[in-house]
């Protein structure tokens, strides 16, 4: 499978397959940096899945960002095979690239990589808050929801709770939103289906992952 995906000389993308990347470590200090705390997941997790890779039902990416062959930001998503449905858990930026200009060329580069690399994908998906910036929304959501909405990504005006970020974020667990983008364009979306992408995502993804940090009572 590719590692990377290049759109001109100005823009990359890198698949991190292993944590004794140094260029990991630079993509997770972007993240660190810009991730709300409670919003964040540990990052000692993180490193243990990049060598993990794939369990379950599930497989993990995480992808470094760059821009004129400079890491500018990092991108962490799951691809749930029940409901071929590619889950975004995070897409940040440096303060200073978090642009149109840049997120774009980006992000059509992550969909390429896995069209080149035959990855069946049906939905796109990312949690998504409702705040505005006045309600003090994280810098992360609002952008990621204004960019995905010009990617044609749909807000489902459903509750979604979000699962816990482990045993340890106490800030975490919040009310939020599903957007979703399907790789034919839908104008709705059967609730059976919606129920069965939600369900992956807790069971095959949130408890696939934290299992290998929590004990079965946490769970």
């Amino acid at each position: 499978m590719a590692k990377s995906e290049k759109f001109s000389d100005s823009y990359q993308i890198k698949r991190y397959l292993s944590s004794n990347d140094q260029e990991l470590v630079e993509a997770l200090k972007i993240y660190n940096d810009v991730v709300a705390p409670e919003t964040k997941t540990s990052i000692e997790e993180i490193t243990t899945f990049v060598d993990l890779n794939y369990t379950g039902l599930r497989e993990m990416y995480f992808f470094g960002l760059y821009y004129n062959a400079k890491i500018v930001g990092y991108f962490q998503c799951g691809y749930l095979k029940q409901t071929k449905t590619l889950i975004i858990d995070y897409v940040v930026f440096k303060n200073e690239y978090n642009y149109n200009s840049i997120f774009f060329p980006l992000f059509s580069l992550i969909q390429r990589y896995f069209s080149d690399n035959l990855v069946d994908i049906d939905y796109y998906i990312m949690e998504v808050s409702i705040r505005t910036l006045e309600e003090n929304v994280d810098k992360e959501s609002y952008y990621s929801r204004k960019w995905l909405t010009a990617e044609d990504f749909r807000l489902i005006n459903t509750q979604y709770p979000q699962p816990k970020l482990g045993s340890k974020n106490l800030e975490s667990n919040f009310d939020l939103r599903l957007m979703i983008k399907s790789s034919h364009p839908i104008n709705t979306i059967k609730s059976d289906t919606f129920i069965s992408i939600v369900k992956d995502v807790y069971i095959n993804h949130y408890i696939d992952w934290y299992k290998n940090f929590m004990d079965r009572n946490e769970l």
